[in-house]
Order: structure tokens, then sequence, then C-alpha cells
């Protein structure tokens, strides 16, 4: 479950997920949950500040711009 909860980049995923815990308690989860949504808050920071350049230096690795290698 966990896992697939870090999965999530966006605010409203990490709302939705911490509405989701404030109403169905996991006592014993609950220092788990409280990093998995440090991990997502911090996903969302990330990409808000570095998203675009993330984005271009993407586009600039696609494989068509990339140099062939010689073997």
């Amino acid at each position: 479950l966990i896992q697939a909860l870090n999965r999530n980049t966006t605010r409203e995923a990490y709302n939705d997920i911490k509405k989701f815990f404030k109403t169905h308690s996991a006592p014993a989860a609950t220092r788990t949950i409280d990093q998995t949504l440090e991990y997502i808050d911090s996903n969302v920071r990330w990409l808000k500040r570095d998203g675009k350049k993330i984005e271009k230096w993407l586009r600039h690795s696609e494989p068509s711009s990339r140099t062939p290698k010689v073997n």
C-alpha cells in the first residue's frame, strides 16, 4: 500500500491521502503514513521547483537527439 502511495506526485493526491487517513484510522501505521506524506510533499515541491528543467532535459535527452554510438 505504501509503495503505491509513494508514486503520487500531486498536491491533490497528497490532500486526498491525508484526508483518507484522517477518517480511516490506522494507528499501527501512523509513522509510515506520516513518512509517506512527507515523501509525497517533497516530490510535489521538487517538481514544482525543477519540473520545467527536468522536462527540458528529458526533451534534449530523447534518443532522436542523441549522437549514435559507434561500436
